[in-house]
């Protein structure tokens, strides 16, 4: 699977529990853009949902490994949707 650095950007702030909405406001771009970067995702990959999406990116080699320990602890969930810096 290749994503775009913007799109690993989406799919590392949907791992951590964000919504559309506030992964826009995060990245400053529009929820409008954020759900077209998934479209290009799902129709690329054919993938149904962004649980299939998330899940696909995660399992990458190349994905940073502390992008994957915090997700996989719980620690980003509650630290990152915060807005408190990791």
């Amino acid at each position: 699977m290749f994503a775009t650095p913007r799109q690993q950007e989406i799919l590392r702030l949907l791992a951590i529990g964000l919504s559309d909405h506030e992964v826009a406001s995060r990245l400053g771009i529009s929820h409008a853009t954020v759900r077209s970067h998934l479209a290009r995702l799902f129709q690329e990959y054919q993938f149904r949902n962004r649980t299939q999406a998330v899940a696909a990116w995660l399992a990458k080699p190349d994905v940073d490994p502390n992008s994957r320990n915090l997700i996989s602890n719980g620690l980003a969930t509650t630290e990152e949707a915060s807005g408190r810096a990791i």
